[in-house]
């Protein structure tokens, strides 16, 4: 290596000869995989330093602001004190699909103000940013610029309570990676955020009057004038962002309506490599030797990994799986036969719910048997719905089916989206280090290295559901993809972000089959990890465009679909019809279809109907013997959850 060349330094700290020269994929010395973190520096100050310098003899400009970390093993230097423009980064810790995260300072002495670090921003594998909202919206679909129109306004209300919110309002600083939007710094506001939002559709009016002259398709024209009119009604202050996040909902499920989604479900469970017993629990569990108890539903997955540190994480695991199971069944079979759209913030209510019902019964089960502490049975999740939406006439043209996938997690367990455009995480890892970030004290990074910084913070079972706060998201999907959920089994030291390429992306692409890609990816993880349960379970989604797709009554839709009626009752709504019109009109007050987050009648049956059958698989698993030690180290604080995570 040219002694002049920037070096790039291994992370094995027993490596004898950690230099390497930028390029090389692992270490020339130990063969450990070179770990290339590029960050974003803020501020006019590192924007002017040249391509191809050093500062503070470990990062490299590749670029303005985009800076290579040469010693990734080492922690960045951190202020005694958060300063207060780290803040909101820390506050919003939760929102990483989206927003930047602090990784420290750069100390530049006397000459000017130290810069600010961020990682986690929209940048590829090699440093390059993702392109701008603007650079973006031509060549995309309709439901795809919808879907970061949603994502924006989605964001609004978090970034006010930190000020923040003019960073929606520079088109450069919003970056979009395929269906997802991915904000490149935070940037302080001056004014309002009410008056901000006005700002916000002024913005996006002038963008929509300059694009809609270039347009020549007439579904193209149509929306720009519809959006026009939305951001009318933003500019002049008569519908909030609550307000406005409904209406784009509207517009997004009539988008929907022009494509048919099909979804194909798999997963797997695997003990792992060092482990006799198994508290993983996957749905579907594609290669269990137990035959189904019914049809696999496409539209449902499931992973949840008992506790290792308590007693019984089996069977938590498994009660959990099967009271999800019923009651997500139970909702997406209501919104099939109710024939009236759900609206979103009503999904995530009932989603919640769910797992408060699930968190519940395993509670009542530690309670009944007077288990406290490390003997209460607890377990980790992450759920996902394709929750059906019925269309109708006038709405549409013909009647048609839409589906978003909600996701729900609890603990480590993780969700990742996987497409051509890449592999995007959805979840933040439920952990003492976040609530850290959350509460301004210090970076993730850094957090994580303290004692006990990976160990869960919530799991079902371990507390009342009063005291739980699951974690709820949609997810549009507008190309594609692989909808990935995994314990942390399958997803530790980097599996998931190192591998998507060679065993996720086949499948996306359908040069690999799902059932057989999944069985592999997992065994590979398992050589790979090996030394904790392993669980991953799939839904493959597949977006056509409705004048493409060949007509198939056999499987055009899935057998649950066929439950639907032909003819609906109820009447569409003013709003729905103010939203047919090309013509601005004075918005409407849309009626919700519940107020309350409370359990429809088709789940508290399938809730009544877990009893018997929760009761004789408890049964049969806590009279089964058991010498299993417990597999992971307790916390000192007995008010948190013992059981580090990754």
């Amino acid at each position: 290596m040219n002694g002049l060349e920037p070096p790039i330094y291994c992370v094995n700290p027993s490596c004898p000869q950690p230099r390497n020269a930028i390029g090389r994929e692992r270490c020339s010395e130990c063969q450990t995989p070179l770990l290339y973190r590029y960050l974003w520096a803020v501020g006019d100050v590192a924007a002017a330093i040249p391509a191809g310098s050093m500062v503070a003899g470990r990062y490299y400009v590749q670029a303005p602001s985009v800076w290579l970390e040469t010693e990734p093993g080492l922690v960045a230097a951190q202020p005694p004190e958060m300063p207060d423009r780290a803040l909101p980064y820390l506050h919003l810790h939760r929102l990483a699909r989206h927003l930047p995260q602090f990784y420290g300072l750069c100390l530049m002495g006397d000459r000017s103000p130290d810069v600010l670090l961020l990682e986690n921003v929209p940048l590829d594998d090699r440093g390059q940013l993702y392109p701008a909202i603007s650079e973006a919206w031509g060549a995309a679909r309709n439901l795809r610029r919808l879907h970061w129109l949603r994502q924006l306004v989605s964001l609004w209300p978090a970034l006010a309570g930190e000020a923040v919110t003019s960073s929606l309002l520079s088109m450069q600083n919003l970056r979009v990676q395929g269906g997802r939007l991915w904000l490149r710094e935070l940037i302080a506001d001056d004014s309002e955020a009410e008056g901000n939002f006005r700002r916000f559709g002024d913005l996006w009016f002038a963008w929509f009057t300059g694009w809609l002259p270039q347009v020549s398709a007439e579904s193209e024209a149509l929306l720009g004038v519809r959006l026009q009119d939305w951001c009318s009604q933003i500019r002049q202050g008569t519908i909030d962002p609550a307000q406005a996040a409904q209406s784009l909902d509207r517009l997004i499920q009539e988008a929907q309506a022009q494509y048919d989604l099909s979804i194909a479900a798999a997963g797997l469970t695997d003990a792992g490599r060092q482990r006799s017993n198994n508290e993983d629990t996957c749905y579907p569990d594609t290669f269990s030797a137990l035959p189904p108890t019914g049809a696999i539903d496409p539209g449902l997955a499931i992973v949840c990994d008992g506790l290792g540190g308590r007693e019984r994480g089996e069977v938590a695991s498994q009660m959990a799986v099967q009271s999800l199971q019923l009651q997500a069944q139970a909702l997406i079979s209501e919104a099939i036969n109710n024939g009236e759209l759900i609206d979103p913030p009503i999904v995530m209510e009932q989603v919640q719910a769910i797992v408060r019902v699930a968190n519940n019964l395993i509670v009542t089960h530690n309670d009944s048997q007077g288990r406290e502490a490390r003997q209460r049975m607890a377990t980790t999740t992450a759920l996902a719905i394709a929750l059906p939406q019925p269309l109708r006439p006038p709405f549409v043209e013909n009647t048609t089916i839409a589906r978003d996938l909600y996701l729900a997690h609890v603990g480590d367990c993780r969700a990742y989206w996987i497409s051509a455009s890449g592999c995007i995480p959805l979840t933040v890892d439920d952990d003492l280090a976040g609530r850290e970030v959350a509460a301004g004290l210090r970076p993730y990074r850094e957090a994580l290295g303290q004692p006990n910084g990976g160990a869960i913070a919530q799991a079902l079972g371990a507390k009342e559901a009063d005291f739980l706060q699951p974690h709820v998201q949609r997810w549009i999907v507008d190309e594609d993809g692989l909808l990935l959920l995994c314990t942390d089994g399958f997803s530790d030291a980097g599996w998931v972000e190192q591998t998507w390429r060679e065993y996720g992306l086949g499948i996306v692409t359908g040069q690999r089959s799902l059932n057989e890609t999944l069985k592999t990816w997992v065994a590979a993880a398992v050589a790979a990890n090996g030394s904790d349960n392993t669980s991953a379970s799939a839904l493959l989604c597949r977006l056509v465009p409705l004048a493409a797709a060949i007509p198939d009554p056999w499987t055009a839709a899935p057998e649950d679909l066929a439950l639907a009626p032909a003819t609906w009752e109820s009447e569409m709504s003013e709003a729905s019809k103010a939203l047919l019109q090309t013509a601005p009109r004075s918005p409407r007050t849309h009626r919700r279809r519940r107020s309350t987050p409370t359990l429809s009648r088709g789940q508290w049956l399938g809730v009544g109907a877990i009893g018997l059958l929760l009761a004789v698989i408890a049964g049969v698993l806590l009279l089964r013997p058991t010498s299993r030690q417990p597999d992971r180290a307790p916390s000192p604080s007995p008010s948190e959850l013992p059981v580090p995570g990754p």
